[in-house]
């Protein structure tokens, strides 16, 4: 008795025979289109990240930028008041000597708390050579000596820094030749 196998059986016995790894390049060829099918959406995945990184880095910039503008005119608002503290406390009467420990203290207290954000006074000195970078001269006052010429006679406001930035130069009144 001969046994015949079906003929759909025999032609696949002689695929295999002939093509050993037939059955291997049906599944790596679905492995590498899935892989090229992936490819796309892994730089475009890629692609959105960077974006987003950006985005995130450019929001933080614009933040930054925004904070120190709002600081920087909240501190220039509140150096008028710092003045007329000074000016307070520069006129000497007998009869307010209690009033001027008040003002000299609130003084104190509002410069104390503006140097906390990064208020700091110019250094600035009479006799000092005139910088039209730092000071902003209101006027001057005719001078003989030559060694004078150009230089500070008279401050009338100091200058302050934010952040190493100036939010107003020192006015001063300067000698001339």
């Amino acid at each position: 008795m001969t046994t015949e196998k079906p003929p759909s059986t025999a032609k696949n016995e002689k695929e295999e025979k002939t093509n050993p790894t037939h059955k291997e390049k049906t599944s790596g060829s679905t492995a590498e289109k899935a892989a090229t099918h992936e490819q796309p959406q892994h730089d475009a995945y890629i692609r959105l990240l960077a974006e987003f990184e950006n985005f995130k880095k450019r929001t933080q910039k614009e933040q930054h930028y925004w904070l120190d503008r709002i600081k920087e005119r909240i501190v220039s608002n509140l150096l008028p008041i710092l003045d007329d503290f000074g000016r307070a406390l520069s006129h000497d009467t007998p009869a307010q000597a209690n009033d001027q420990q008040g003002v000299m203290l609130l003084h104190k207290k509002l410069y104390q708390t503006l140097e906390k954000e990064g208020l700091k006074t110019m250094n600035v000195e009479v006799g000092a050579a005139f910088d039209a970078n730092l000071h902003e001269a209101l006027s001057t006052l005719p001078n003989q000596d030559p060694t004078k010429k150009d230089t500070i006679a008279q401050i009338v406001l100091p200058g302050y820094l934010l952040d190493e930035k100036i939010i107003r130069f020192a006015q001063v009144i300067v000698y001339s030749s």
